[in-house]
């Protein structure tokens, strides 16, 4: 393989061929070589490699002590535990706390007074959850008097 250096090299000394052939001129060869060729060294372009992460805590789920406590929508994802009779609604944000007790996303939501589907351990602000939980009461033949719970 030829590299760029070693091109620019041939074409020089071509270019001193001819001239001293076209010229008649009294000085030899080696001696126009020498003395007109350059040391030309041309470096590779750094090229940056892209980071290769191999690690699986790119989408690592921060401990619950260091977690948002936002609920998330989550399409609609709601759970009914039998032992403890809980609803739970949504899902829990998997982002780290970093105000107060929320990611900074949901702080400045909560700031403005708009938390959209309020917080996990507490009942959420809105009835879209209602018609999720008719489904589950349908399909597992749960009753449940208190909608609101």
């Amino acid at each position: 393989m030829i590299t760029m250096n070693q091109v620019i090299i041939n074409d020089i000394q071509n270019l001193i061929y001819s001239l001293a052939h076209s010229h008649n001129s009294n000085f030899s060869l080696p001696f126009l070589y020498n003395r007109y060729t350059p040391n030309i060294i041309i470096q590779e372009p750094n090229i940056k490699k892209k980071r290769i992460v191999l690690s699986k805590r790119s989408n690592y789920i921060p401990p619950s002590y260091n977690r948002c406590i936002a609920r998330c929508w989550d399409n609609g994802h709601t759970i009914y535990n039998p032992i403890t009779k809980k609803w739970y609604y949504g899902s829990r944000c998997s982002r780290y706390k970093s105000k107060v007790n929320y990611c900074i996303t949901h702080y400045k939501q909560h700031f403005k007074n708009k938390l959209i589907h309020g917080n996990y351990n507490e009942y959420p602000p809105h009835p879209h959850y209602i018609k999720y939980k008719y489904k589950i009461e349908k399909q597992f033949k749960i009753r449940v008097s208190d909608i609101t719970t």
